[in-house]
């Protein structure tokens, strides 16, 4: 069929199902981080591809591994608290010891495309406060190309 830009298909149904789904999520009052995870996977669906952000590299694994490890500690102690007095905490802080919370919010916000795996707390201090971008002249990186 005719294809229009980024080769969505014009004459085709998808684009116009994946519109009325969205359509939908918005009209039921999705947040806006559902109605943004809403058009990413319409977006993947209509296209037909997977993103080469989907198939890390085995440097990104390490990476990101690292990452999850900081921050597991917090969510037990969420999830366990949670489970035994039937409230959700927005925050592991009271439940775990600060330095964890710390690495925890570090591991989420800052030192990315960094070794996050071999940095000292005292590394980790000058990311979250951003004294390593302000030093290396760094602004906000360019968006991924999907």
């Amino acid at each position: 069929g005719a294809r229009g830009a980024m080769g969505l298909e014009r004459d085709g149904k998808s684009l116009q199902v994946a519109k009325a789904l969205m359509e939908s999520a918005v009209a039921a009052g999705a947040s806006r981080q559902v109605a943004s995870a809403t058009a990413v996977a319409l977006w993947r669906v209509v296209l037909g591809q997977a993103s080469d952000l989907e198939l890390p590299s085995p440097g990104v694994e390490v990476q990101v591994e690292a990452r999850l490890a900081a921050i597991r500690p917090c969510l037990v102690a969420q999830e366990t608290v949670a489970r035994r007095q039937g409230t959700s905490r927005h925050s592991a802080k009271g439940l775990v010891d600060p330095a964890v919370v710390f690495r925890r919010n570090v591991g989420v916000h800052a030192a990315f495309g960094e070794d996050f795996s071999s940095m000292s707390d005292g590394e980790f201090r000058r990311r979250q406060r951003g004294r390593a971008k302000a030093q290396a002249g760094v602004g906000h990186a360019a968006p991924v190309e999907v």
